[in-house]
């Protein structure tokens, strides 16, 4: 009688946990690039927010604000409200100044030191500049952006 077999030898384990590593050594890589470049689009799109709410509020004749909740002008966005940056302004009621985005440590560690700055002209547009992050990438940049990604500047 013959005897049939009965699961795996050793050699098929090996190459299917081979397999599965080579797998992982390609896949979290690309996961932690897509987590990153999903935090810096979400903090971009919190700061053309707080964007829109400044111009109407400089359009009122108001000084925006962040920090004061109380304070007449007060654009609605918090100071950390994404739990990822730290949102400052320097925005005088004559329209002609920033707001600026410094990413925390819950940020992914390629980006905590990174900057994002909006700026708006007398004219009313809005620059995006992106500063610093010792492991900012070109590909975490919103179109929108300029600054060389890496580099401090």
């Amino acid at each position: 009688m013959k005897s049939l077999q009965q699961g795996f030898t050793l050699i098929e384990l090996m190459i299917v946990i081979a397999i599965i590593g080579i797998l992982a050594a390609i896949a979290l890589p690309m996961y932690q690039d897509y987590i990153t470049k999903s935090q810096v689009t979400r903090v971009y799109s919190e700061m053309k927010n707080a964007t829109r709410l400044a111009d109407v509020e400089l359009f009122e004749g108001r000084d925006p604000q962040i920090a004061d909740p109380a304070a007449d002008g007060y654009i609605g966005v918090k100071a950390d409200s994404s739990n990822l940056m730290e949102l400052t302004d320097n925005l005088p009621a004559t329209g002609v100044g920033n707001l600026q985005a410094t990413f925390n440590g819950s940020a992914n560690s390629g980006i905590t030191t990174a900057t994002m700055t909006l700026t708006r002209a007398a004219d009313g547009a809005w620059t995006c500049v992106i500063a610093g992050g010792s492991n900012f990438k070109e590909k975490f940049k919103p179109t929108e952006c300029t600054g060389a990604a890496g580099s401090g500047s």
